[in-house]
């Protein structure tokens, strides 16, 4: 396919090989977005849809796609998935997350707990334009993605999600990364089903297979000796922010919310929000009750204090 069909339309975009591109969402593929990878092979698919309505539509319009694949369940991901399911599209899911992906209440109390799920749905659900769908089938770890001369590996990669993969493609050495978007914030854990610990096997697991060339969903593909060095640098923002959340820890008993407060991940857009301050709880949580299984730290209820 000429690529030139895309530019006719408008769609900003990343030729990574002939037949792979990552197509760049709103607000060039960030939060409530991200960008998608295109493989225009014998079959062509898509993996994620969370674009946002115009690019997306767009881009549909431009090229039938016969298969849209999720990394994994957040909105921003699969945002456009109801609009892919009405042009005939067959939706492939994350064996992990088949039976909530389509719902919006399910997924809320799978991410925000029944207290939170209605803030959710209300607030954040409708920017990334998400909708109730039916996925048409699952696939698991391992699973090879076989399009033609393309062939991609799920590689169940969770953390920031429990359901989150990567893909890969051994011969381009190729990672489709996903949510290891490897940005300036570094990784993100907000959500009750994230686990820090899991965060860091994934970053593991990924870099041990050393790619040459990275697509994430946030950001520009990085290539050749910027790989490494993206890798490593947001692997080492989860100690960083270890190392000044101990900083700041109090002699007297203290919650994970007072500690968020002083917003030691997300800086001062923490307090703009309280979706985002319940996010940055989160992920200062996470990090206490690791000092805690270290034996740094000890928890009685919602109560941290110094050992």
């Amino acid at each position: 396919m000429d690529l030139d069909v895309l530019k006719m339309q408008g769609l900003s975009f990343f030729e990574i090989t002939e037949r792979i591109s990552l197509v760049q969402g709103d607000g060039r593929g960030r939060n409530p977005y991200c960008s998608a990878l295109l493989i225009r092979d014998e079959v062509t698919a898509l993996i994620d849809s969370g674009l946002g309505h115009g690019p997306l539509r767009a881009l549909l319009a431009a090229v039938h796609i016969d298969v849209l694949f999720n990394s994994h369940s957040h909105p921003d991901h699969i945002g456009g998935n109801w609009i892919a399911a009405e042009q005939g599209c067959r939706i492939v899911v994350p064996e992990q997350s088949f039976a909530t992906i389509g719902s919006a209440e399910r997924l809320a109390l799978r991410f925000m707990g029944p207290e939170r799920a209605a803030e959710w749905i209300e607030q954040y659900v409708p920017l990334t334009g998400y909708r109730d769908f039916q996925p048409d089938a699952s696939f698991c770890d391992g699973q090879v993605l076989d399009f033609g001369r393309t062939r991609l590996t799920a590689i169940h990669a969770p953390g920031h999600l429990s359901d989150h993969y990567c893909f890969y493609e051994p011969n381009l050495s190729l990672l489709v990364s996903s949510d290891i978007d490897l940005s300036p914030y570094g990784p993100w854990y907000g959500n009750r089903e994230s686990d820090l610990n899991l965060f860091r096997e994934s970053l593991a697991l990924v870099t041990d297979l050393e790619p040459a060339v990275i697509a994430p969903s946030h950001a520009r593909p990085v290539r050749g000796l910027h790989v490494a060095k993206r890798l490593n640098a947001y692997a080492a923002a989860l100690d960083e922010r270890e190392r000044l959340i101990a900083s700041l820890l109090p002699d007297e008993p203290f919650t994970a919310e007072q500690l968020a407060r002083l917003t030691p991940i997300s800086g001062p857009l923490a307090l703009s929000d309280s979706l985002i301050f319940e996010w940055e709880t989160e992920m200062v949580r996470k990090h206490l009750d690791e000092m805690v299984r270290a034996g740094g730290l000890a928890c009685t209820g919602p109560l941290y204090s110094l050992n």
